[in-house]
């Protein structure tokens, strides 16, 4: 079974360090971003760019969401 992964957020973080980790992984894919910029959503090479974190959210396709948003927005997109 492969995991489709949802990132919030485009973020250094995200494009550094999650994203050549999800690729490296051989069950994970980097399945949909949402970000306040959709061009850098798309730099990240995901199968859907999502124009809303709620979208992200509630596309019932992804498995898993890692939140690459600032540390002060966790508690409010985990909840």
């Amino acid at each position: 079974m492969t995991i489709k992964w949802g990132f919030l957020g485009a973020s250094w973080v995200a494009s550094t360090a999650l994203v050549p980790a999800v690729a490296d992984a051989k069950n994970a894919s980097l399945y949909a971003v949402a970000s306040r910029d959709p061009d850098r959503s798309q730099k990240l090479n995901p199968t859907k760019v999502h124009a809303s974190y709620e979208n992200l959210i509630s596309d019932p396709e992804i498995d898993a969401v890692y939140i690459s948003l600032a540390n002060h927005l966790h508690l409010e997109w985990a909840t």
